[in-house]
């Protein structure tokens, strides 16, 4: 695997967590050469042989009028709600899939997973994520998108004094800039990031989705993309030279500021405990104070909710009992996913 393939997993694999902490943007990457140690060697990750994906089926008519809301849980134990669609759609009627709020890196303590989660997971036949972080191929066709045209360096992206505060963060991480300085903004922040959580003991190879794939592939179920690794990884280098240089401001005025591990903390003391509106107020409170935020918010986490959705939508018609594992950023909010099947007529119950 090259550097820059090792790179494009690292980006993926904490999208919605590096939304939250360090800015309102959706990645943390890093140079695999410039990562912590983590606290635990992380298991050897098999290669994905996926069984072919099931048939798309059309999405559900529009529904006349919405269902009510169903009723929450007393106490519901993990960001994981049952999925079942309208009463009134024939079609869709008995139909369901578990809607699952990931956190993109991790702990070894984070499992095994609740047992609700655990439960839900080994009565689905489908395993649905926004990408695929095993899918060497696309990671080493994307990998390019990360590099800045040469001869530019990053030093023609930035002010001079953003730079200077760059080279202090780098220096306080061990992260030669040389190393660094043909990369994209957006990837820098990213390995900013990924080498925080590190110094905190959080460790890419312990998150949610990968363990998800991991446990997927042992079974010997399916594995479907709601997004995919080339979309994901354009959507991010297409960002403006603007946006870019917000983003990458935005990580290093938190680094600064020293608040990466509180902020962290609040994120998965909320996720650990199902608290929805929790996580929600957390990520802003991270993000106060941001620079272009409802720009990089819009673009990076609002904007993906709704063909996300379509495509949840899609996978409850088609007979098979999905789980489905999204950033939890996706899921929670008045315009995330679980409000958007809700307003539609779905019955969305958390567990």
């Amino acid at each position: 695997m090259t550097e820059l393939t090792r790179t494009a997993r690292l980006v993926l694999a904490v999208i919605p967590l590096w939304l939250a902490v360090l800015s309102v943007g959706l990645m943390g990457c890093g140079l695999a050469a410039a990562q912590p140690a983590p606290a635990k060697a992380a298991p050897a990750k098999p290669a994905v042989t996926k069984p072919a994906p099931p048939a798309k089926a059309a999405a559900p008519a529009a529904v006349a009028a919405p269902a009510a809301a169903a009723k929450p849980a007393a106490t519901p134990t993990a960001m994981l709600w049952e999925v079942k669609g309208p009463a009134t759609d024939k079609k869709l009627a008995g139909m369901r899939l578990w809607l699952f709020g990931t956190m993109h890196v991790g702990k070894p303590e984070f499992y095994p997973l609740p047992a609700v989660v655990e439960k839900a997971f080994a009565e689905s036949s489908v395993l649905a994520v926004e990408a695929d972080i095993t899918n060497q191929a696309a990671m080493q066709a994307s990998a390019p998108l990360m590099l800045l045209t040469p001869p530019e360096t990053v030093e023609g992206k930035l002010a001079a004094p953003l730079v200077e505060r760059l080279k202090s963060q780098l220096e306080r991480l061990g992260v030669p800039y040389d190393a660094v300085k043909t990369l994209k903004p957006f990837i820098i922040a990213g390995l900013l990031a990924v080498s925080e959580y590190g110094r905190q003991g959080f460790d890419q190879h312990y998150g949610v989705d990968g363990h998800l794939i991991g446990k997927a592939v042992a079974r010997k179920i399916a594995i479907v993309e709601l997004e995919g690794v080339e979309q994901q990884m354009k959507l991010m280098a297409g960002l403006s030279d603007p946006d870019q240089a917000a983003f990458l401001e935005n990580s290093v005025m938190t680094l600064e500021s020293g608040q990466a591990g509180a902020q962290m903390s609040a994120l998965v003391a909320a996720w650990r405990a199902g608290d929805g509106p929790g996580l929600e107020s957390a990520a802003l409170d991270a993000t106060k104070g941001q620079l272009r935020s409802a720009e990089l918010e819009e673009i990076l986490l609002h904007a993906r909710n709704g063909p996300m959705q379509a495509r949840v939508e899609t996978m409850l018609a088609s007979g098979k009992t999905h789980f489905v594992a999204v950033g939890a950023l996706h899921v929670v909010g008045k315009r995330g996913i679980v409000e958007g099947l809700r307003a539609k007529g779905f019955v969305v119950t958390q567990r």
